[in-house]
């Protein structure tokens, strides 16, 4: 018993585009669709939506085909209450388009006879799910947008440079000093120090360091917060001391009366954080980019902001001096992941510049480090997995209170 073939009828295909679907169709599903010269034998019909073939011509079809599925092809959010009509967006893909075939042909009845009930309930289903997929895939290409743009606030988007061309790295450094991060770097220091809990004000923004927790407190939003970063202190910094510490009345006005969000952050949180935000892919300008680097202590990067490829970068600068070229060349990934990294962790005081001379030792050829390039990875999953199992001096704690 021969299979009836589903009928389809092309409106708005050039003959290329014509040619074209007709003949992956003749290649791939020659037992199940073929192509008919006139749309009243056509049990299907496809409208490839242009300037011609508008969302008018769509309802005219309508009117003059009732009860005939019509598949719209379109660029644009195609305006559709009819239950027999599907929409696919552009750009075209066969494969797609042969799914959504293969699902309108279930309300087809198997037979053609006039006056033969379309499967209505069905059509309803399909049209939901499209409109599932729809929304699934606007939500996903919103996310991924987010995401991207997260990315890019904490390591840029600066492409590889040429680090033996001077100019090549002019564009990859900068300068902490002129940074929000480096005032509060010294307000941090100059609280242990004392060992009194200090309130830092820069940008009218205040930010409560306290030794004895060894946590700041922010009154502003990361939204906020993230642009602060890469403007330049114009202005001396204020420190004041809150001699009561959390007892002061300053600092319950400002936990009290804070019109944003107060976010209490783990020193080496808030810095590995405020280090991204303000490097986005560069190195402090007197780091020697020609010199190696080491990572004195493995970071717990299970509680600190992650970026990619954060836990191979740790391991090789971990056992070995490379400087911050190689270690991007013997990963192949971009130099600012790198750079990245490096930054935040040159921050929290356990990444710096190696000229030591005992180095020289424990510096291996790049050659014979590309050969153990698969034990350097096993070896990265169990410095992780001994590290995230430790109480590391940089463990950290969050905690978040919208007032």
């Amino acid at each position: 018993m021969s299979i009836q073939k589903v009928s389809l009828f092309l409106h708005g295909f050039n003959s290329r585009s014509q040619c074209a679907l007709a003949e992956y169709i003749a290649s791939n599903y020659v037992n199940m669709y073929q192509m008919v010269e006139t749309e009243k034998q056509a049990d299907i019909s496809i409208v490839n939506v242009g300037i011609e073939f508008d969302e008018k011509f769509v309802k005219n079809k309508r009117n003059q085909f009732q009860k005939k599925p019509i598949l719209v092809i379109s660029q644009y959010d195609f305006e559709n209450m009819d239950p027999l009509t599907f929409v696919l967006k552009k750009p075209l893909a066969y494969e797609a388009l042969v799914d959504l075939l293969g699902q309108i042909n279930l309300i087809i009845p198997k037979n053609r006879s006039v006056g033969a009930d379309l499967n209505y309930r069905l059509a309803s289903s399909i049209k939901s799910k499209l409109q599932f997929n729809k929304q699934e895939k606007n939500i996903l290409c919103k996310q991924k947008n987010v995401d991207s743009v997260h990315l890019q606030s904490l390591v840029g988007k600066q492409d590889t440079v040429d680090l033996s061309n001077p100019q090549g790295i002019m564009r990859v450094i900068y300068d902490p000093s002129v940074t929000i991060l480096a005032s509060l770097k010294k307000a941090i220091e100059r609280a242990r120090y004392e060992n009194k809990m200090l309130e830092l004000i820069n940008f009218n923004k205040s930010f409560v360091i306290d030794p004895i927790t060894q946590t700041i407190f922010t009154f502003v939003s990361s939204s906020v917060l993230r642009p602060l970063c890469l403007l330049p202190l114009r202005e001396t910094s204020v420190v004041k001391r809150l001699k009561k510490g959390r007892k002061s009345n300053r600092f319950n006005f400002l936990m009290q009366y804070c019109d944003s969000e107060v976010t209490e952050w783990r020193w080496d949180s808030f810095l590995w954080k405020m280090s991204l935000w303000t490097s986005r892919g560069k190195i402090p300008k007197n780091i020697d980019i020609h010199l190696p680097v080491y990572l004195s202590e493995w970071p717990n990067l299970t509680k600190l902001e992650k970026i990619p490829h954060a836990i191979n970068i740790a391991a090789l600068m971990y056992k070995q001096a490379l400087t911050l070229s190689e270690i991007a060349n013997q990963l192949a990934i971009p130099q600012r992941y790198v750079f990245a990294f490096f930054n935040a962790a040159y921050n929290l005081g356990i990444a710096d510049n190696s000229d030591r001379q005992c180095d020289q030792f424990y510096t291996r050829n790049i050659n014979e480090l590309s050969k153990n390039k698969g034990l350097l990875l096993q070896d990265t999953a169990q410095l992780f997995m001994n590290y995230s199992s430790q109480k590391h001096p940089t463990e950290l704690v969050k905690v978040r209170r919208a007032l």
